[in-house]
């Protein structure tokens, strides 16, 4: 038996609290990926960056003086040689951040909403949406893995403050609460926010990371700017959701400054 086909994770009435000029993905920006080499050793990482996103990334934030307080192995430093703060509560990303110090940078593993360095922009990209937990674990074959029994992701770090983990069936409930404590407090550290998400595809509707960002951030006081999107290269998620019956390949960045005022 398969879990019936998943509604959109925003109500209309949310909808319509999304700007109008934000609510569609976008495809502007060029990244130019030649000359970037990826971080050593950091293909076991699932979530990194593609080549020469960084770089855009950083012109977008229109200054060198950028944290990430969700960096992983640290791409966004590596490649771009900024000074930046950079911050990862799993502690498996030690040993691609630590290095980074003798380079200027501030390397610190604590939950993101804990953090205490200070930067003009953070730049980061947050967690996935939780993916549905089957009774039966056969890869992503709905038919044979049986009805929805929870929630989770395959984050091998288990901190009980690892945002990619919440488990249960209220799980999309607790990713929102914990990335809105996330926002609130880069209010605190920060002015901009450049916040990139993918949004995936299940049973054929695509899962809106990107309008629910938007909803958390106005939330907790800030300000959509600018909205950006990119195909990245073929991944393993692009391919998970072309084969999941979703057209969805584009990449968002959005653009975030602290404050309720309308968008600029």
């Amino acid at each position: 038996m398969t879990s019936p086909v998943p509604r959109h994770l925003t109500t209309e009435i949310e909808h319509r609290r999304v700007p109008a000029e934000f609510r569609s993905h976008r495809v502007d920006l060029k990244v130019d990926s030649t000359g970037h080499a990826r971080v050593p050793g950091s293909g076991a990482h699932r979530a990194r960056y593609a080549p020469g996103l960084a770089t855009e990334l950083l012109r977008l934030a229109a200054t060198d003086s950028i944290g990430d307080p969700m960096a992983g192995c640290g791409t966004l430093a590596h490649e771009t040689g900024a000074p930046a703060a950079l911050n990862d509560i799993d502690p498996a990303m030690r040993r691609f951040l630590t290095p980074l110090e003798a380079r200027g940078c501030t390397a610190t593993f604590v939950p993101a909403h804990r953090i205490e360095w200070h930067r003009e922009a953070c730049i980061f990209s947050p967690p996935y949406y939780p993916k549905a937990d089957r009774k039966k674990p056969c890869a992503h074959n709905d038919a044979a893995r049986g009805p929805v029994v929870g929630f989770r992701d395959s984050y091998e770090c288990e901190h009980p403050d690892l945002i990619g983990n919440p488990g249960g069936v209220n799980a999309i409930a607790t990713y929102r609460k914990q990335m809105r404590a996330v926002y609130r407090h880069l209010g605190s550290v920060c002015g901009k926010m450049i916040v990139v998400t993918k949004n995936w595809t299940r049973l054929g509707v695509e899962m809106r990371l990107d309008l629910d960002t938007i909803l958390m951030c106005q939330d907790e006081g800030w300000s959509i700017q600018q909205r950006h999107g990119w195909i990245p290269p073929a991944s393993l998620w692009s391919r998970f959701n072309s084969k999941r019956g979703g057209g969805v390949r584009a990449e968002d960045i959005l653009v975030f400054v602290r404050g309720r005022g309308a968008a600029l």
